[in-house]
């Protein structure tokens, strides 16, 4: 059994990669992308927590039918989605709002610790571990590296919403090490501007 397998990740990550491809490029090239990637969409759509190995078919299937541009812009758009959707339904507006009332370093920490205790709906089951500036997932689950692509454009986009809105100034997300381009994690680093 391959390691993806054992992971289990957030719905959002199938979700809003099919919703960002469908706006960068259409609903033809939604299914054409859906269609490439053997996934069939459930009644209803996804609901509950998804094998990794789907999601690094569908990116690969958004890689390999739209190209590495356009890929990347749609993950990315994809992640920001997903981190929307985790302001909207997952972090209590009064948590959001007292975090915005801290110095920016104080809650881009504390912010960092809280996603860290929640990895699991981007990470599976993988390590994760966050410092000061930074996310480092260990053996990344649902990184393009395994299809080729080396970066992940949908965790920054999740990260860059996250940091961006919460903290109310703007954010650089950083991907400093990839499996993708043979590290052993996944690295990004925080930097406010």
């Amino acid at each position: 059994m391959s390691a993806d397998v054992l992971h289990r990740v957030g719905p959002n990550a199938l979700i809003q990669t099919l919703s960002a491809v469908r706006a960068l490029a259409g609903s033809a090239m939604q299914d054409a992308v859906l269609n490439a990637s053997g996934l069939k969409l459930p009644p209803g759509g996804w609901q509950d927590m998804v094998p990794a190995d789907q999601v690094n078919r569908l990116n690969g299937a958004v890689l390999t039918v739209l190209g590495r541009d356009a890929a990347t812009k749609a993950l990315r758009d994809a992640g920001h989605r997903t981190g929307q959707y985790i302001l909207d339904n997952r972090i209590p507006r009064l948590a959001q709002g007292a975090l915005g009332l801290l110095p920016s370093r104080l809650a881009r920490s504390l912010l960092l610790k809280a996603i860290g205790k929640s990895a699991w709906t981007f990470a599976g089951s993988a390590e994760v571990s966050v410092g000061p500036d930074w996310i480092l997932i260990w053996n990344n689950p649902v990184c393009l590296g395994q299809s080729g692509y080396d970066g992940c454009a949908w965790h920054t986009g999740v990260f860059q919403v996250l940091f961006q809105t919460i903290l109310k100034t703007d954010v650089d997300v950083r991907e400093t090490h990839c499996i993708g381009r043979g590290d052993p994690y996944c690295r990004f680093k925080i930097t406010l501007r």
